[in-house]
């Protein structure tokens, strides 16, 4: 009987090796032998998936994405009032756990690289709109005067991103806790009382 492989559960594999090199060495350090090393895949097999280093890349960056959406969503879902899940939105996307942190390193470094590749570039963006769009739904008709939704999003998105980004450059300074808190300013900065 023939062994039966599930495809998309190795791709995701390859795409778990590219997310553990960038978070360790940087994206950059994530070659197609390096990956397949680090998979324990032989090269020829890695090809099978992916034959360059930009499909591979640009799959691990939207699968990133992707798992990180689907953590916002359950974070909607479960409801409460407009801050609760505008809260529980934001802290799926700062760096307050192990995954969560990985995750952050995995965004920046796609980030960064997306300057030199137009399909990441289209997936940042894409990824960037969501956010801002699912933001504004929740805070339409609970910003304060004078602030529209969409500007208060693009205010709470950017917090966050600094946050994060912050959260990753000095963890022993910005702790989870004072993530949170610093979280907390910045929806009281845009949230009616």
């Amino acid at each position: 009987m023939p062994k039966i492989v599930d495809h998309e559960e190795r791709r995701r594999e390859l795409a778990a090796a590219v997310w553990r090199i960038s978070a360790d060495r940087g994206l950059e350090a994530a070659s197609l032998r390096e990956v397949a090393a680090e998979a324990g895949w032989s090269l020829g097999a890695l090809r099978h998936y992916f034959p360059s280093r930009d499909e591979l890349v640009l799959f691990a960056f939207e699968l990133v994405a992707q798992r990180g959406g689907a953590r916002i969503e359950r974070a909607v879902a479960e409801g409460g009032g407009e801050r609760a899940v505008l809260r529980r939105m934001l802290l799926e996307t700062l760096p307050l756990d192990e995954e969560r942190r990985v995750e952050c390193r995995v965004w920046f470094a796609f980030t960064v690289q997306a300057e030199a590749s137009q399909a990441l570039r289209a997936v940042r963006a894409e990824v960037y709109e969501e956010i801002i769009t699912a933001l504004s739904r929740h805070l339409d008709g609970f910003t304060r005067r004078g602030l529209t939704a969409g500007r208060a999003a693009v205010l709470l998105w950017a917090a966050a991103d600094g946050i994060a980004l912050q959260g990753l450059a000095v963890p022993g300074t910005l702790t989870p806790a004072r993530q949170r808190a610093a979280l907390e300013a910045q929806l009281d900065l845009v949230l009616a009382s």
